[in-house]
């Protein structure tokens, strides 16, 4: 299988990884060239540099890229229940990535009004 595809939208040329894990192509990525050639380049840096941050200097390597896809396809097409969404939360909260989250069907926070209310 090639290691990424190149797609047109426009006269700008979009690139998909693929990710040999869930064994599909990753969302385009714009590649910023309206020729073919030059965005083969792109993407061949890409791969060999790390594939830069919006906004940012910083790169990221390519295999933290697919890792994170796959962590999102999982989560997507897997049949999850509540207690797994909590596991998820409490993983993403023991490394420091959230603070809280509210589980669907639980208590939560409470609006403003009923505070309120009940004060």
């Amino acid at each position: 299988m090639r290691r990424f595809s190149l797609y047109r939208r426009g006269r700008i040329w979009y690139a998909q990884l693929y990710n040999s894990k869930t064994r599909r192509y990753t969302s385009g990525r714009s590649t910023g060239e309206c020729s073919r050639n030059e965005a083969s380049l792109v993407v061949a840096g890409w791969l060999f540099d790390g594939i830069p941050k919006p906004w940012s200097n910083k790169r990221r390597a390519v295999r933290e890229a697919l890792d994170v896809d796959t962590i999102l396809t999982g989560i997507r097409s897997a049949a999850l229940n509540d207690k797994d969404a909590e596991k998820i939360v409490s993983a993403l909260k023991y490394r420091e990535l959230i603070e809280t989250a509210v589980v669907k069907g639980s208590q939560g926070p409470e609006d403003l009004t009923s505070f309120w209310d009940r004060f």
